[in-house]
Parts: C-alpha cells; sequence; structure tokens
C-alpha cells in the first residue's frame, strides 16, 4: 500500500502541481484547501505526513499544532510546514515540526524530506525525548490559556467604572504581574525547550565493556 501525504494549501495550482509531485514520488496524495476539514482528514485517512501550508485563511497554527499533538491518533504524525514565508523556519522550529520546505522547493527537496519523515522508526530515547518535548509543550499550552483567563479578567476590571480609587490601583498592579509572568513563562519555556533539544543531540552513552583479558 502506498504511503499518504495529506497536502493543504489554498491555492488551487499551488495545490494540484505539489500533489503531482508528490504522486510522481510513488506516494498517494490527498488534497485539502479547507483549514476547517484538517483534523476529520487526519482521523479518516491517517496519512504519514502532513504538508501543510503556513498562510490561509481561517488557519490558526498554534491551534492546529495543539489539537493534533493532544490527539494520541494525531499526534505523532510528522508535520512538514511549506510556505513562501521567510520566516517559514523559524516558525518550524518554533512547533517542533519535522521540517519545512521554502516555496518554491524543488523536487529532490520534497522526495528527502518525505524520505526521512516516513523512515526507519527511530530509537526508543529519541522517542521518549519527543514525548516529553510533548509533555512541556502541553503543560505551557495549559498555563498559557489560564494567564490569558487572568489577564482577561484584569482587563473588565480596569474598564469598570464603579471600582474604588484604591482597588483601581490594586488591579493595574495585578496587570504588571500578569505581564511579569508572561515574560518569564516564556523564557522558561524556551530554556526547556532548548534542554530537551540538548537531551536529543547529546550522544547516548554506550554501556561499559570489559577490558580484555579481565575475569
Amino acid at each position: 500500500m502506498k504511503a499518504k501525504v495529506l497536502i493543504v494549501d489554498d491555492e488551487p495550482d499551488v495545490l494540484e502541481s505539489t500533489a503531482g509531485l508528490v504522486e510522481s514520488l510513488g506516494y498517494t496524495a490527498i488534497r485539502l484547501s479547507q483549514p476547517s476539514e484538517i483534523l476529520d482528514t487526519i482521523e479518516r485517512e491517517k496519512p504519514d505526513v502532513l504538508l501543510q501550508d503556513l498562510k490561509m485563511p481561517g488557519l490558526n497554527v498554534s491551534g492546529l499544532v495543539a489539537a493534533l499533538r493532544s490527539n494520541p491518533a494525531t499526534a505523532d504524525v510528522p508535520l512538514i510546514f511549506f510556505s513562501a514565508s521567510s520566516d517559514v523556519a523559524g516558525t518550524a522550529a518554533r512547533y517542533d515540526a519535522w521540517g519545512y520546505l521554502s516555496k518554491p522547493f524543488s523536487k529532490q527537496d520534497l522526495a528527502r524530506l518525505l524520505r526521512d519523515a516516513m523512515g526507519p522508526s527511530k530509537p526508543v530515547q529519541l522517542r521518549a525525548d519527543r514525548a516529553l518535548r510533548r509533555d512541556v509543550r502541553e503543560i505551557f499550552h495549559d498555563y498559557w490559556n489560564l494567564l490569558a483567563a487572568l489577564s482577561n479578567y484584569v482587563v473588565i476590571l480596569d474598564e469598570s467604572v464603579a471600582l474604588p480609587q484604591g482597588v483601581q490601583k490594586t488591579v493595574h498592579s495585578l496587570d504588571d504581574v500578569v505581564m511579569q509572568l508572561e515574560s518569564k513563562t516564556d523564557r522558561l519555556q524556551t530554556y526547556l525547550l532548548a534542554l530537551v533539544s540538548s537531551m536529543e543531540a547529546a550522544p547516548r552513552e554506550r554501556p561499559s565493556e570489559p577490558i580484555a583479558g579481565s575475569q
């Protein structure tokens, strides 16, 4: 059975031409132009790779990535971004995507990336490191939601005209605290993900072997 590549792009010419390249490489191309149908299509078609355009009307990249990785059925689908944006590499790194392609891209680049994404299973330790990375992202995703809710409540309080002056001062101080928490949270998340990346890149220690001739 041919491996499946789900291609998501709202530009018909780009979608069709990319699908043609994918099919010429021996894969089955699944075409999709609506961001709202991505998750349902992945669960139904079970693609081996998701080739996702970054610039699409109605696409929430962070929401898509969070939804993919929080669902065990889609968490391990390799995600490849492709875009004409100069920030495609930075976006791919920020969301820990499998890889990226800058438009226009060559058939050779596409072939290499798909081959690597659908290659042999990675070692157990690497899978564990990626699971740890997912855990870090999910924890901070929940924490960011709490901070966002707190920030919204502060705005509501700050815009109230009925608050006494002393309470308004307290609300302004709380707003400053929320901003500091957001800054420190972002720095902590960056540090922890960098730490996990260094763990992935570090060579694994091999078990020590007995010296020849020793008992």
